[in-house]
């Protein structure tokens, strides 16, 4: 089919398509342009006028030089007349439209203060160009005919490719334009999203092709400080850089450039000298805690601090808290004997190592075992930094004077301790018969005055002698406190409630924060409300959907399932569940947790302090178990540190314990393992594999002791004490 030829051509018709290849030129360079940048970023700007040149190209030879049309022209379905578009006004029209957007590209980037001559011509051809194409703009509306001075020159015209003169949009190329939009913006969503230097770093490792380092970073020795000159740009974005900064060698990068690298390429090496070893001065003071010490007190920053006394579970919320930051963190404990060896939380990435009483859970010493991975300061002034060492000379600049230290021979420390304070320098042995007057009073070489290798935190004058602090009032957080619980039975062994001593921030007359204290008694029977009233509002309220243990029970109680679910009230300051009825809306069962480690809910509740008597049941013999108290009908008392090979040997518990294996959903394994369950009148303990108590269950049942059946149901049906 040919063509129909129509030498009318709106002038309208031939103002949009100035417009639209001026859009879809604009259009097309930005996207690639754009996508350029997220892969090669210092790349892309040195060579923006050939990669203009290129692009501009590419949209030539497609449009005019293949169909003798531009984009624009295809779109509105004109052409230029090819009977007047020979191959000399094709080679003429691509140097007056392409080459002169190139040569004022290479102006303006690259062209020195020598070549102001040929800026001062490229500036008068543009006054030039300018002008005579305003006065061919009025001879075009005029005549309507060649609209742009380069089809003036060349004497091309437009023609319709079709009769009818209304205007009539091609919408295949719409479509293909806009398919062409979306891929580019898909791009361009995806492509800063991948990490190259990464990927490349990872295909040289794998190929090893490491590439060489160049002249400047092979021989670049020492920690020496490249210097920033007027002509200095960032080794990555290629730009002046902002706030600059160094990897250890001469290289300067933006401190965003570096740290955002660093941040998605934990192993990021340098892209100039490709050295992976540069980055490690840069990435370890990046990472670095900036934190302030306050003797007896604390030890922290402006958004978190750790204080002595703080409970454990608050330390480990502000760990947690401070995720990305704080990272490679270890709780260490001893499974056989969790009371006897301290609690440890260890920080190797940050030198930091928080030690915890094992008994009362609170932290006692703060120590800082490697001083050359975290900034500290006293009074705002920094005494141990990359810039400060922390010597014997600026320990006593930050600190004054203070008693003679003591050494110790075996690890050959000297240690100089403040009130609240200690550090620990490695000192020669040699040199232990002359302090007398105090490491300071030594005489060292220029450079070797010995530095800190330890500083440990605590509250007191010695760090042997320490106690562990109360919980300081700054870690209360409105929160309520458990001192104690006091297990309320009855004289024919049934259990009635808890009486709890509590504590909780108050204020006196000046307004100023103090310790509250009071007593409050929860029983069997009681309501929500009541509960509510004595204790306050929950921590957490779990509904018990399911009963994992009815199997267990009989038939009869098995096909009576209630369209009901019980009620937990979780109040995990003071270690204790609180289980209502979901028919009667009253209390019914109690949980004091031990909070052990090495239990799948450790951490979850503080310890809950309680303490009851049971009287010891006589054996199938006639014959009571005496080895646990003084006579054979002396009560037994019980609290959260007694041991269940000493209780049972003066109980009669049930013979065959439950295995529980908790477990936070079906697809996870419980690392610490079964724990098992004996059941003792209307009591239920929960003990661990090292004979500590992890949990005690106390039921509201009636006086007289129940049937071997009763026991077993209720021993069943509410063992699985897990709180989601």
């Amino acid at each position: 089919m040919v063509a129909i030829k129509n030498q009318y051509v709106p002038r309208v018709n031939q103002i949009d398509v100035i417009a639209l290849n001026t859009d879809i030129t604009r259009l097309i360079r930005e996207n690639i342009l754009e996508n350029l940048q997220a892969v090669f970023p210092n790349l892309s700007s040195k060579i923006q006028p050939e990669l203009d040149l290129i692009v501009q190209t590419a949209i030539w030879i497609g449009s005019i030089g293949k169909c003798s049309s531009t984009f624009g022209q295809q779109l509105l379905v004109l052409s230029y007349d090819p009977e007047r578009l020979t191959l000399s006004k094709l080679a003429l029209h691509f140097c007056l439209t392409i080459l002169p957007s190139y040569i004022k590209s290479i102006e303006e980037r690259r062209l020195g203060a020598n070549f102001n001559w040929l800026r001062n011509v490229i500036e008068w051809g543009e006054s030039t160009v300018l002008t005579l194409s305003i006065f061919n703009f009025f001879r075009f509306l005029k005549t309507g005919r060649k609209p742009t001075l380069v089809d003036f020159l060349l004497g091309l015209d437009y023609i319709s490719l079709k009769h009818n003169q209304r205007r009539e949009i091609g919408y295949k190329y719409l479509t293909r334009e806009l398919l062409w939009g979306g891929f580019m913006e898909i791009l361009g969503l995806l492509l800063p999203l991948i990490n190259f230097r990464k990927l490349q770093r990872q295909m040289n490792v794998l190929f090893k092709r490491r590439q060489k380092s160049d002249s400047i970073g092979s021989n670049f020795v020492g920690d020496i400080k490249p210097k920033v000159l007027p002509t200095t740009t960032c080794a990555y974005c290629d730009e002046r850089p902002t706030l600059p900064h160094y990897m250890g060698c001469q290289h300067i990068y933006c401190y965003y450039c570096l740290a955002a690298n660093i941040c998605t390429d934990s192993k990021f090496c340098c892209v100039k000298c490709d050295k992976n070893e540069s980055c490690d001065r840069f990435r370890i003071l990046y990472n670095m805690l900036d934190l302030e010490i306050v003797p007896e007190i604390s030890l922290g920053c402006d958004v978190w601090e750790f204080v002595l006394g703080m409970h454990f579970s608050q330390a480990i919320a502000i760990i947690q808290s401070q995720v990305g930051i704080i990272k490679g963190v270890q709780v260490l404990y001893s499974d056989t004997n969790p009371l006897g060896v301290d609690i440890i939380i260890n920080l190797p990435q940050d030198g930091l190592r928080l030690i915890f009483d094992p008994v009362v859970q609170r932290l006692k010493i703060i120590e800082v075992f490697n001083m050359k991975l975290v900034k500290l300061k006293y009074g705002g002034v920094y005494f141990n930094s990359p810039e400060v060492l922390p010597s014997i000379e600026q320990i006593e600049h930050s600190f004054g004077a203070t008693h003679p230290g003591v050494y110790d021979a075996a690890k050959q420390l000297f240690a100089l301790h403040f009130r609240g304070l200690s550090f620990y320098f490695p000192v020669d042995s040699k040199l232990h018969a002359s302090y007398a007057h105090g490491l300071g009073s030594l005489v060292f070489l220029s450079g070797a005055s010995p530095v800190v290798s330890k500083m440990s935190l605590y509250a007191g004058s010695n760090v042997a002698e320490n106690k562990t602090p109360p919980l300081p009032l700054s870690c209360y957080h409105r929160q309520l406190y458990l001192d104690s619980a006091t297990v309320l039975r009855s004289v024919l062994g049934c259990t009635k409630g808890l009486k709890l001593k509590l504590f909780t921030e108050g204020s006196g007359r000046s307004l100023e924060p103090r310790k509250q204290c009071f007593t409050k008694e929860i029983l069997f029977g009681d309501s929500c409300q009541d509960v509510t009233t004595q204790l306050g509002a929950p921590n957490r309220i779990f509904f018990k959907s399911e009963d994992k243990m009815k199997i267990h029970s009989s038939s009869v109680n098995r096909q009576a399932q209630s369209k009901r679910s019980d009620i937990f009230f979780n109040y995990f300051t003071l270690g204790i569940d609180v289980l209502f009825d979901a028919r009667t809306q009253t209390c019914k069962k109690f949980i004091l947790h031990t909070n052990y480690p090495g239990h799948f809910n450790f951490n979850m509740y503080h310890r809950c302090e309680f303490q009851f008597q049971l009287q010891p049941e006589r054996s199938l013999d006639g014959g009571s178990r005496a080895s646990y108290g003084d006579s054979p009908d002396s009560p037994i008392t019980i609290n959260a540190y007694s041991k269940w090979n000493e209780i049972s040997a003066a109980m009669v518990p049930s013979e065959r314990p439950v295995v529980l294996h908790r477990a936070s959903s079906t697809n996870t394994a419980n690392p610490f393992g079964s724990t098992f369950c004996y059941g003792y009148q209307d009591i239920i303990f929960e003990v661990m594999p090292n004979n500590h108590i992890a949990s005690v269950t106390l039921y509201g049942m009636t006086p007289a002791k129940p049937s071997d059946d009763i026991w077993q149901h209720h021993k069943m049906q509410d063992i699985r004490l897990t709180v989601a």
